[in-house]
């Protein structure tokens, strides 16, 4: 007698907590699903983060020789920064990196610290005025022309809007000469014959 008590009401208090068990079953097979789904999430963006930093190691030793032959006083650590803020602008600005580099050796040689004698300064000899506006137009507000990334960022960002109003033989003529684009022309041509070399 008792065991048939103990029978009925084990079986009632199993009935009562059926729906919990359900329950906890589901939230585990959910979590579980959840955890897969958010897995293969999180390894495709894993796989994007690789291929991207991949093709940017290869630019890097691709293209670091190449500068340091033309300069040889450029340190390897700013051959690498310089590089890599070159590949992550023109990805950026939607730009061609050969014809950046183009740019960056025929305004300065590589030479971070370079100074023109109308006062461009850095890497790609942005004038001061025209970075201001630059980084005004991209809410960039504390900035040094000197600065390996900066400069870069800076003028990588005024090439692409000059490209957008103008050929690409007109806007590297500006970029270099303003408003006196004629003179700039020459220039312009050099750019474009030495891209050939860096592609």
């Amino acid at each position: 007698m008792k065991n048939k008590s103990f029978l009925k009401s084990g079986t009632i208090f199993f009935l009562i907590q059926l729906p919990f068990i359900v329950i906890l079953i589901v939230c585990v097979l959910l979590w579980r699903y959840e955890s897969d789904k958010h897995q293969k999430n999180l390894n495709t963006m894993l796989d994007k983060i690789v291929s991207i930093e991949t093709d940017k190691t290869l630019f890097i030793q691709k293209y670091r020789d190449i500068v340091m032959e033309i300069n040889s006083s450029i340190n390897t650590i700013d051959c690498i920064l310089m590089l890599t803020s070159v590949y992550d602008n023109c990805k950026r600005f939607d730009l061609n990196p050969e014809l950046v580099l183009s740019i960056i050796e025929n305004e300065s040689l590589f030479e971070k610290n370079a100074k023109s004698s109308a006062g461009a300064l850095g890497l790609m000899q942005v004038m001061p005025a025209t970075a201001e506006l630059v980084a005004h137009y991209i809410g960039m507000i504390d900035y040094d022309l000197t600065n390996i990334s900066d400069n870069i960022t800076l003028g990588c960002c005024y090439l692409i809007i000059l490209l957008h109003y103008h050929s690409e033989t007109i806007a590297l003529a500006v970029y270099n000469a303003g408003g006196n684009y004629e003179i700039g022309l020459d220039y312009a041509n050099d750019v474009l014959q030495d891209k050939g070399k860096w592609l």
